[in-house]
């Protein structure tokens, strides 16, 4: 039997990880909320809840501590494996 250690990601909802999703690519809260079909309103609660999470204070952290603690992929960690494998070729 595998024990699953829970971590600060398990703790999102859906929605959050969708808003997560859209600020790693550095949506304003209205093109994230078109997006999402919500109220900008909803974004910006959506956010606060994330950084209270995550425990930062501004959305840059908030991508930066997603990377880190595992929850988004890291870009350069995606584009130093393709470098490794195309050097092993």
């Amino acid at each position: 039997m595998s024990t699953r250690r829970s971590g600060p990601g398990d703790a999102l909802t859906a929605s959050q990880m969708r808003v997560l999703q859209y600020l790693r690519y550095g949506l304003s809260n209205a093109a994230i909320a078109r997006r999402m079909f919500i109220q900008p309103g909803t974004v910006k609660n959506h956010i606060s809840e994330i950084m209270s999470k995550l425990d930062v204070d501004n959305r840059v952290l908030v991508v930066l501590a997603a990377m880190e603690a595992g929850i988004l992929p890291c870009p350069c960690s995606e584009r130093l494996a393709a470098d490794e494998q195309a050097v092993a070729s």
